[in-house]
């Protein structure tokens, strides 16, 4: 679960990709499934546990805007 900007989000990660830059410089980035929320993919059970289906993804698109990798500073 991350927050940001007065918005919950539920993500699952999927890959990690580190990349080593001759040991001068290494960049993680984290491939993510980020569910969208507002099409009934988060309920909770009888005794209060959170349901998350991630059937209905936010990230599925082509553009710059549907990139699934966030940086690991961005977790």
């Amino acid at each position: 679960m991350v927050e940001a900007k007065s918005k919950t989000y539920f993500v699952k990660i999927d890959d990690v990709i580190q990349f080593d830059y001759y040991s001068k410089c290494k960049v993680v980035l984290f491939h993510c499934d980020w569910v969208n929320v507002n099409f009934g993919s988060l309920k909770r059970d009888k005794k209060g546990v959170t349901l998350i289906n991630f059937s209905n993804k936010i990230h599925e698109g082509g553009t710059l805007k549907d990139d699934p990798y966030i940086f690991l500073s961005q977790g």
